[in-house]
């Protein structure tokens, strides 16, 4: 929990308390993922929640910035995604700064859609984009 939270503080603009981990892990413990390497260092992770409304919630999504681009974010999402399904959810959402057009491609790339600007969402003012994706069991 602790190497999560020290990425999390290395990685987003928004200054997180080590209690959010908690919360998100007692909330949901199934929808809080980590990938470590052999030696037990945390290279990614995602945190989420269920919504109550069908949906799942992705609250944060971080890789190491040395792992970016072997496939380790669309991994966490697509096993996020499983256990999302499992809970009986039929979408993910998540909200990101608008500012961030690498990352909003990459949840372009990965089934998500944009669906609504959120002025002055975040602590700073910056603006949000909220996306989702439809998700269902495949059989």
């Amino acid at each position: 929990m602790e190497q999560v939270f020290d990425m999390a503080c290395s990685l987003f603009d928004e200054h997180y308390r080590p209690e959010v981990f908690m919360y998100f892990h007692q909330t949901w413990p199934r929808g809080q993922l980590v990938v470590c390497s052999p030696e037990g260092r945390v290279l990614g992770f995602i945190n989420g929640v269920l919504c109550g409304d069908g949906a799942a919630r992705v609250m944060l999504l971080g890789v190491n910035r040395m792992m970016r681009g072997l496939g380790l974010g669309p991994r966490l999402l697509k096993e996020f995604e499983a256990r999302a399904v499992m809970e009986g959810c039929q979408r993910i959402t998540l909200e990101l700064r608008a500012s961030k057009q690498r990352l909003l491609a990459f949840y372009l790339r990965n089934g998500f859609v944009a669906e609504a600007m959120l002025p002055a969402y975040y602590s700073d003012g910056e603006d949000g984009v909220s996306m989702s994706k439809p998700i269902q069991l495949n059989i």
